[in-house]
């Protein structure tokens, strides 16, 4: 195997492929990347056993081959080179030597053979979307994944695939995110599924052209998107996902409806003195006025009055974590916020105040 490269066209390739690989390894392989070398390109592959990344770059051929090499190690070696480097990276005695110029290095090597791969079958379904719509749905959701629950069909984004639509859907048990866009060439049939938040994250990564049409295509075990020269398949998350339209508050009765900078500098200040382990933040909410409170263990206060419109007749007085309000209010892209609300124990519904409502918030509240 040999090849030759420059740094700019390489480094990007070994920067994603780097993410997947995780620092401690029950097997050695799994910390080696698959480098593939064919005609006129280089085919790099990462896995994690759950998770598994593929990119092609074309490269200067001078043998093909096969090989697997640390990951960590040669993306060290190309991202210290200086810019406009080009490198040759050649399979030699079991060792693949990376020159450029006057520099010589020499990694070991494991083999090709061992390298496990993901193999995801034939696929039931297939959706097409442009990177911007699904970096909306990702960026919109995804902070309300869980993390290392034990309600594990929780640790994921869930994709309910409609008609001609595909929602996210993202909750930890105490908020839930629903964000909602039009998906095109839908072709098969498939239930909800749910995608691992590793999955979710590393994807992300991937969607830096707003205008690269994504290829979508799963089927019960796994799910594969193909962005550009880049593919991505991940096992499913084998669970059942709550219904979610159930947690969305139907029958609110009271509307809060304020700037949603505002709101958000606010609750930035006020948290400061909130309970460090709780994160609580009391709304007393009256006609044309919500006042926010904090306190904590060390006897500090804040408090700070906002204008707001309100339909309701009565005060009411609710506690909210304030950092799932932040994350909410961070996303949000409209001037306005409308907050719909119960009773003190119910969940409140947030929402862009504008004609769109691609995009639903609940938030649980906490006891004062």
């Amino acid at each position: 195997m040999k090849f030759t490269s420059s740094k700019e066209a390489l480094l990007p390739c070994l920067t994603l492929a780097n993410s997947i690989v995780q620092k401690k390894q029950t097997l050695a392989i799994l910390s080696n990347l698959l480098l593939d070398v064919n005609q006129d390109s280089l085919r790099i592959v990462s896995t994690d056993l759950e998770l598994e990344f593929e990119t092609r770059i074309n490269v200067e051929v001078g043998e093909q081959g096969s090989v697997t090499v640390p990951a960590r190690k040669l993306f060290d070696i190309v991202r210290n080179h200086p810019d406009g480097s080009t490198l040759e990276l050649t399979l030699k005695d079991n060792h693949v030597q990376v020159r450029s110029n006057s520099r010589r290095f020499s990694l070991n090597t494991m083999s090709v053979e061992d390298f496990p791969t993901i193999r995801g079958g034939q696929f039931d379904l297939r959706l097409n979307l442009t990177g911007s719509e699904l970096k909306d749905l990702i960026e919109s959701t995804s902070f309300s994944i869980a993390q290392q629950d034990v309600r594990y069909y929780l640790n994921g984004l869930y994709m309910d695939i409609g008609e001609n639509t595909l929602r996210a859907v993202a909750t930890d048990g105490h908020r839930m995110a629903v964000s909602e866009s039009a998906a095109i060439n839908v072709e098969g049939n498939c239930k909800g599924v749910i995608v691992p938040r590793k999955c979710i994250l590393e994807l992300n990564r991937l969607l830096a052209d707003p205008d690269q049409e994504v290829l979508i295509q799963l089927n019960k075990e796994f799910i594969e998107f193909k962005v550009g020269e880049n593919r991505l398949i991940s096992r499913l998350i084998d669970g059942s996902f709550p219904d979610y339209q159930k947690v969305i508050p139907k029958d609110c009765d009271k509307k809060l409806i304020i700037d949603r900078q505002i709101l958000r500098d606010a609750i930035n200040r006020v948290s400061v003195l909130s309970n460090e382990n709780y994160k609580s933040v009391e709304f007393d909410i009256r006609p044309s006025l919500l006042k926010l409170k904090t306190h904590n263990t060390d006897q500090d206060e804040a408090e700070e009055e906002l204008s707001a419109e309100f339909s309701g007749k009565d005060e009411m007085i609710l506690g909210f974590n304030c950092s799932y309000f932040l994350d909410v209010l961070g996303v949000i892209k409209s001037e306005k916020v409308q907050i719909e609300l119960k009773d003190a124990s119910s969940g409140c519904l947030i929402e862009a105040y504008d004609d769109k409502k691609q995009s639903q918030y609940v938030i649980m509240p906490m006891r004062l």
